[in-house]
């Protein structure tokens, strides 16, 4: 239950600090560097500013400080983390129907990546 709870709680807080990171020009001027790569693909999801990262990692895991998270847990999230991270930035065209309104999966994050501002709507019932 804990795994679980930590992973909805982070996943949250991932998704607030990523709309700031599109909506405030100086965090997308640490941002933009992950949308920097020409071809999407798994290594794009380790593309980042290093500075990215430890904002990132400051207010992502700072809440874990002090719930006294279990190391299994831990574990299980980064697996977790690293398995979504690398399937919705890999370059397959794969659909997820439904899921897609609760996990990203790769059509969602290639609109995302889209360099095209005006990027069509995701069309879920193709």
């Amino acid at each position: 239950m804990q795994t679980v709870a930590i992973i909805v709680a982070l996943d949250l807080i991932f998704y607030v600090l990523h709309r700031w990171k599109h909506g405030s020009p100086w965090l997308w001027r640490l941002h933009e560097t992950h949308h920097s790569s020409e071809d999407l693909d798994w290594l794009s999801s380790v593309r980042f500013h290093p500075l990215e990262k430890v904002f990132d990692r400051t207010i992502y895991l700072f809440p874990l400080l002090f719930l006294g998270v279990s190391e299994t847990a831990l574990l299980i999230l980064a697996a977790v983390d690293a398995t979504i991270a690398t399937f919705s930035h890999s370059n397959v065209n794969w659909r997820i129907r439904p899921l897609i309104y609760v996990f990203v999966g790769p059509e969602m994050h290639r609109w995302h990546h889209s360099r095209r501002p005006t990027a069509p709507a995701l069309q879920l019932r193709q």
